[in-house]
């Protein structure tokens, strides 16, 4: 049991949501978590939260509803409240234990009025299967749980617009004319979710301007790999074909980083949370869990980011890895964004790069993939002269790509034109 992380689920009464919450994690996540439930107040089992989890197999009969107080000498790793007034009142508890709030409606009160069983019991059902999804993604969604990824966040309280930039590669023309067109847009937060630097080159002067104008800065995988001066890409491709052509590109990006460039890209977050006016977004490269995990629209799991959101309390999550820009609005209202890449087209026969602007100055939070244009025709003139090959040039001047398409999952681009102004 030692190796277990203890975790206690908080709320007022230990009546419901607290003790669902406690069924789910020693149903699912039993080798993962030493799990407990407890309240500020004890309410009782609630029989309704009994039945509901009974239905999906899962017993909760036997608990009891326990007081926090009695469980304050516990060293528990992570202590989740599940409801507003428990993260109100929780108690400080001693050690090393980490607070995090993952709200849920109260099902006895959403069911106060109803006229029948069905009625009553909805609200639990639906309660019930909201904490199964966070349940199922916990292990790896939990602060400081995401696999060695370092972690930051930025505070942009009164930004109500973002614009969100990734996959660079070192195209610095097309990074700076989509800079240009978020501010135009109406940008007053600029992040960049990884890869300054790749194929075209141009490293040093990418990272300069990024220190210069972006208010949040991410490492992707070619950045960690650069920082150690590996001459590997760490992309992660499925075909050994696109990872070797992959690792081509990044090594050119490497002859023009010096050991203080490195040595700052080493310190760069692979994750933030990043709070603005509208609410919190959660920022990566490939997915809160992995640098390079590639987040593809054709192979999109609507519960899996559902967790990821609800555990961070987070509006939206964007990522960028893929290149492949899209939108998801999911059925709680939440986001799910791919911002695509700035440094390279997306593979439609288009040569302009995309980026994604949201906008919370309205009553929901929108996302918007922006197209932007630029000399692309110059640049690879540039390119050719200073050596890049032609298979990282000639996507530029056609907009289709040469390298990462024996990876691409079957019907990514049909399900890219279903999802991307969703």
């Amino acid at each position: 049991m030692d190796d277990k992380l203890k975790i206690l689920f908080l709320c007022t009464g230990n009546s419901c949501r607290s003790q669902m919450a406690e069924g789910w994690a020693r149903h699912l996540k039993s080798d993962v978590f030493e799990s407990y439930s407890a309240g500020v107040e004890t309410h009782g089992l609630n029989p309704n939260a009994v039945s509901v989890m009974a239905e999906v197999g899962v017993d909760i009969s036997t608990h009891q509803s326990k007081l926090v107080d009695d469980l304050l000498s516990v060293p528990f790793d992570y202590v989740v409240t599940v409801c507003g007034h428990a993260h109100e009142s929780c108690p400080r508890f001693p050690g090393k234990a980490k607070v995090v709030h993952v709200g849920f409606d109260d099902p006895p009160k959403l069911a106060a009025n109803a006229k029948t069983e069905e009625e009553r019991l909805a609200p639990y059902r639906r309660v019930r299967d909201e904490i199964r999804e966070v349940i199922a993604v916990l292990d790896e969604a939990l602060p400081g749980r995401t696999a060695g990824l370092s972690e930051r966040r930025f505070g942009c309280s009164k930004a109500n617009c973002v614009a969100l930039l990734g996959c660079a590669y070192g195209n610095l023309p097309a990074l700076k004319a989509c800079v240009e067109d978020a501010r135009e847009a109406g940008a007053d937060v600029l992040a960049f979710l990884g890869d300054a630097v790749g194929a075209f080159g141009h490293s040093a002067e990418t990272l300069a301007f990024l220190r210069e104008r972006f208010d949040c800065i991410l490492a992707g995988n070619h950045d960690l790999e650069a920082a150690k001066g590996s001459e590997v890409c760490g992309c992660g491709y499925a075909s050994p074909e696109d990872e070797r052509a992959s690792c081509l590109g990044h090594q050119h990006a490497l002859k023009s980083l010096d050991s203080s460039d490195r040595l700052w890209l080493s310190e760069l977050p692979s994750l933030s949370e990043l709070d603005t006016a509208a609410g919190r977004l959660l920022l990566c490269h490939g997915s809160p869990v992995q640098v390079n995990e590639f987040l593809y629209a054709s192979r999109f799991d609507e519960k899996r980011w559902r967790g990821w959101l609800k555990t961070r309390d987070a509006i939206a999550l964007a990522c960028s890895h893929t290149g492949l820009p899209w939108v998801k609005r999911l059925a709680d209202g939440r986001l799910a964004v791919n911002c695509g890449a700035a440094g390279r087209p997306d593979h439609d026969g288009d040569p302009a790069v995309h980026y994604a602007l949201l906008d919370g100055s309205g009553p929901e939070l929108t996302a918007e993939i922006r197209r932007v244009t630029y000399d692309h025709e110059s640049w690879v003139t540039q390119l050719k002269e200073e050596g890049v090959e032609s298979t990282f040039t000639e996507t530029l001047l056609t907009g289709k790509w040469l390298t990462g398409l024996k990876s691409l999952p079957e019907g990514e681009p049909a399900a890219l034109e279903r999802c991307r102004h969703s």
